[in-house]
């Protein structure tokens, strides 16, 4: 059924909740007309397929002529720029810039919220030996062979401390 804006509709039945709508609808978004495994057989003459009745809930058996099955198919590719979804209310554009604008700051004010209830700690920067303990599991600054500590050669850093140099 086509309206005046262009709209077609095939409201069969009231959706229960927007949930349930988007579900329906996200459905065509991503699937063809009839899914391949529906095709029971096909003989170079005629196919052989089936379809759930919506109205009974049973399944309808076809055996139709190639070029009719094709032509059934073809009704369903939309014309070339068709737009399949609109996007209306809060998710057309001027809405959606304002939404998101409304979204980020009540996203601000709920960390703000959290930082104030849990406040975070400054964490200390970790030097090039600790960093390497953390990751690795071993001391950079002991020699492999003998164990003991090495002199060190190497450099400041003023983000992560010293970088040692062998």
């Amino acid at each position: 059924m086509t309206s005046r804006q262009g709209f077609y509709v095939n409201a069969e039945q009231r959706m229960k909740d927007a949930r349930g709508a988007a579900k329906y609808i996200g459905g065509y978004l991503a699937r063809p007309a009839i899914a391949e495994y529906r095709v029971v057989s096909y003989d170079h003459h005629k196919v052989h397929y089936w379809y759930e009745d919506h109205r009974t809930g049973k399944r309808v058996d076809v055996v139709s002529p190639v070029m009719k099955f094709i032509y059934d198919l073809v009704q369903h590719i939309p014309p070339k720029h068709f737009r399949m979804v609109g996007r209306y209310s809060l998710y057309s554009r001027g809405k959606n810039k304002e939404s998101q604008k409304v979204f980020n700051l009540w996203w601000y004010m709920i960390h703000k919220q959290i930082e104030m209830t849990f406040p975070v700690k400054e964490r200390k920067k970790k030097n090039y030996r600790q960093r390497m303990l953390e990751s690795y599991g071993r001391d950079p600054m002991l020699c492999p062979c003998c164990n003991h500590r090495m002199l060190s050669r190497g450099r400041k850093n003023q983000r992560y401390g010293s970088i040692m140099f062998a």
